[in-house]
């Protein structure tokens, strides 16, 4: 070191007298630092904010970015004039948002459900396991655009686009989307049906810088509309009268098999009380019906009489079973 300015001086605590004439490589933690920005000056290159540490005379350690360039005679580097600039605060928000940052993606990850983000062009910058299991591949961060899915269809079967995909709308109108279904293909061949929840991040300015997207598996809840499709299905297509009601006994469900025993369309049974089928001398039939359905109990083979619609009487032979919610 030939010569060293207040400022340098004062960034690293050092008096000339201790400071100048000692080898530069003296105050680089990093070894491998300083040799590599003095090849690069040896070798005519310009050191423009090189990142790198220096030690300071209590032992603390300074981050800073140095610009330098090498003074040649006859093609013999001479001399380095080199120019220090303090970035430590820097480095500590950056090192700050870094925890932050894995602390999130560390949340992200353990959640259950897919989620992925991309920058404002719609390249994907980050996906959780979540997301990589539900389209059933690895997308490639840094390429992929727009979906961390293989292909892409609407609810009705349409091919859809990658680039008209909701994640897309999303950034192109710069607005989040909602209640837009669509189903997944993956590689291997399965579908599955999902609703994505695209959503616009924007900067403190309020300038858009990329998306984040939960894709919520609708795979169950079609699953179960199938089961009731299908249970309804048999209920309506069933010869034996079935009822449903509730615990004020009023009719929910009144199949065809009920029309025909009964005489009463669906219309003008549903919301009534079913005791407009138990004739006068047997309403007294229906409460202790009622006690043991709430009690959990199965009423099995009952039988008793009831009443059609035009007042005539019909022997039956009722099984009464309580229904539960989830």
């Amino acid at each position: 070191i030939l010569h060293a300015n207040k400022a340098e001086l004062d960034l690293l605590g050092y008096p000339a007298e201790q400071y100048v004439g000692r080898h530069i490589a003296e105050f680089y933690p990093d070894r491998d630092a300083i040799e590599d920005i003095l090849t690069r000056l040896a070798s005519g290159e310009k050191i423009e904010r090189y990142p790198a540490r220096l030690r300071t005379s209590d032992g603390s350690i300074k981050h800073v970015e140095l610009t330098s360039s090498g003074n040649f005679r006859n093609g013999k580097l001479i001399n380095t004039r080199c120019f220090t600039v303090d970035v430590s605060d820097l480095q500590r928000a950056r090192t700050e948002l870094m925890r932050h940052d894995n602390t999130h993606r560390q949340i992200l990850d353990s959640l259950p459900v897919a989620i992925y983000t991309t920058d404002q062009h719609g390249t994907i910058t980050y996906f959780n396991r979540a997301a990589a299991e539900l389209a059933g591949r690895e997308p490639e961060v840094g390429k992929d655009k727009w979906c961390v899915t293989f292909k892409l269809f609407t609810p009705d079967g349409k091919e859809l686009p990658h680039d008209e995909c909701p994640m897309a709308i999303a950034l192109k109108e710069n607005r989040p989307v909602r209640n837009q279904e669509a189903i997944a293909q993956r590689p291997d061949g399965s579908f599955f049906p999902f609703l994505p929840f695209p959503t616009p991040i924007r900067d403190e300015d309020g300038n858009l810088i990329g998306a984040v997207n939960m894709l919520l598996d609708l795979t169950d809840r079609q699953r179960a509309e199938e089961a009731r499709f299908h249970l309804s299905a048999i209920v309506d297509s069933s010869f034996d009268a079935i009822v449903s009601k509730d615990l004020n006994t009023t009719i929910k469900s009144w199949n065809h098999g009920a029309e025909r025993l009964f005489g009463y369309t669906a219309e003008e049974a549903i919301g009534k009380s079913v005791t407009m089928l138990i004739p006068a001398d047997h309403q007294d039939e229906e409460p202790r019906i009622l006690e043991r359905i709430r009690r959990g109990e199965r009423v099995e083979t009952y039988e008793t009489i009831r009443q059609r619609k035009d007042g005539s009487l019909v022997p039956v032979s009722l099984t009464v079973s309580p229904v539960r919610d989830a």
